[in-house]
């Protein structure tokens, strides 16, 4: 089973749908028969949007990579080919305070 803070491989589509891809995914909620993810690409387009996960031995990341919280989607959990690993509490507590400070209401 996949739970949250995964990082799965899926085909992911192109933002025109048009094809897919395959590539890692961070999972962000797990619903029902759905889970909300965002991806992970070895390119970096706007570091300022984008957080960077570093190779590592425990990671299994080919390169270096960036998670794109921006790009947020909600796909069918039967489109997942096989788990790569979790994320390490680090980054996920760096992801999180990434994702609040671009998306979370701030106080008026």
């Amino acid at each position: 089973m996949y739970n949250i803070w995964d990082i799965v491989m899926i085909n992911f589509p192109f933002s025109d749908f048009t094809n897919f891809k395959l590539r890692p995914v961070l999972i962000w909620e797990n619903l029902w028969n759905d889970i909300i993810v965002m991806p992970i690409t070895s390119n970096n387009i706007n570091s300022f949007w984008e957080y960077l996960l570093v190779k590592n031995n425990f990671n299994n990341l080919k390169i270096d990579s960036y998670l794109k919280p921006f790009n947020i989607n909600t796909v069918d959990k039967n489109i997942i080919v096989w788990k790569l690993w979790k994320i390490s509490k680090e980054d996920l507590q760096n992801i999180s305070k990434l994702f609040c400070s671009k998306f979370c209401k701030k106080e008026l």
